[in-house]
C-alpha cells in the first residue's frame, strides 16, 4: 500500500517505490497534469518533526533551485506539510555508474569522456558556490552519452572566503576519507571525489585499499611517474587529469581538462 501524496488533489498515479534510504525515499510516477513520469523524493514520517531532517531536504531543495545545468536533475516543484514533504524532480532513464563499474572498466577515451562532463558539471557548481558533497557512483547516472548527477541532500553552500566545510555525506561514503581531521571538505572536494572515480573507471578498483593509499598514489606518481603510467597502461593525458584532481586540495590549483 503506498502512500497517499495527493492530499489536495489527484495529482500523481502508477507509483512504484524505487529507492529507500535510511531517511528518505524515492518513487516514481505519473504527474496526470503534466502527463510526464517524475521522481518523487520523500521524507519519511517517522522523520516529518526531525527539524534537522525538514531543514535538510528543505536546503537541497534552495539549491536545487539555483541549478540550471543541462547535467542535474531539475526540481519541478515541492510540497510541505505537516503530513507530507515531497520534492517532485524530473524522471532520468538510464543505469547509474556504480551498475556500469560492476560489470568491468571503461576504456579510456570512455572514461574521459564521461569525467570531462562530470567535470563540466563541477564547474558549474563551483561558479554557484555549492559542493555536491556526494558524488557516488550511485548518484551519476549515464543516460545514453549524456552523465546525469542526481542527489543534492549532501549539498553545501560556500562562502567566498572560506575553504573547509563540514561533511554531510552519509558514514558509508567512501569520501569521507577525503575529509580533514576536523571532519570537514574542503571547496574543491567534488573535484577531487571525481579524481578517485577516474581512477576506479579506468582501473575497476578503488584507490582506497588502506588508510594511505591515497597518500600512497600521490607519492608513487611523484616519485616516478613514468613506471606508475606504464603499470596501469594509461596515457600521459589521462594521468596528468588524475594526479591534478586527486592532489587539488593538497596544490589549491582549480583543475582544468585539456
Amino acid at each position: 500500500m503506498y502512500p497517499d501524496f495527493n492530499p489536495n488533489e489527484k495529482i500523481y498515479s502508477d507509483l512504484k517505490l524505487v529507492a529507500k534510504g535510511a531517511v528518505g525515499e524515492v518513487y516514481s510516477a505519473i504527474n496526470q497534469k503534466l502527463n510526464i513520469k517524475v521522481a518523487l523524493k520523500r521524507l519519511q514520517p517517522q522523520f516529518l518533526y526531525d527539524q534537522a531532517e525538514v531543514n535538510k531536504i528543505k536546503a537541497e531543495a534552495k539549491i536545487l533551485t539555483k541549478l540550471n545545468h543541462p547535467h542535474c536533475v531539475k526540481l519541478m516543484s515541492t510540497y510541505f506539510s505537516e503530513t507530507e514533504i515531497l520534492l517532485e524532480l524530473e524522471w532520468i532513464e538510464g543505469g547509474s555508474l556504480e551498475s556500469h563499474l560492476k560489470s568491468s572498466p571503461f576504456l579510456e577515451i570512455e572514461a574521459r569522456n564521461w569525467i570531462q562532463q562530470l567535470m563540466d558539471i563541477v564547474k558549474d557548481l563551483q561558479q554557484n558556490q555549492i559542493i555536491h558533497g556526494d558524488l557516488q557512483p550511485k548518484n551519476i547516472l549515464l543516460q545514453q552519452e549524456k552523465a546525469m548527477l542526481i542527489d543534492f541532500s549532501s549539498s553545501v553552500e560556500m562562502c567566498p572566503d572560506q575553504d573547509y566545510y563540514p561533511f554531510h555525506g552519509t558514514p558509508r561514503a567512501y569520501q569521507m576519507k577525503l575529509q580533514n581531521a576536523q571532519k570537514q571538505i574542503h571547496r574543491y572536494h567534488d573535484y577531487q571525489t571525481l579524481g578517485l572515480l577516474f581512477y576506479e573507471m579506468l582501473t575497476g578498483k578503488k584507490i582506497f585499499n588502506s588508510p594511505n593509499s591515497l597518500t600512497h598514489f600521490i607519492e608513487t606518481w611523484n616519485f616516478n611517474a613514468d613506471s606508475f603510467l606504464k603499470h596501469f597502461h594509461f596515457s600521459q593525458e589521462s594521468g596528468e587529469l588524475l594526479r591534478a584532481l586527486i592532489t587539488c586540495t593538497q596544490t589549491g590549483q582549480h583543475p582544468v581538462y585539456r
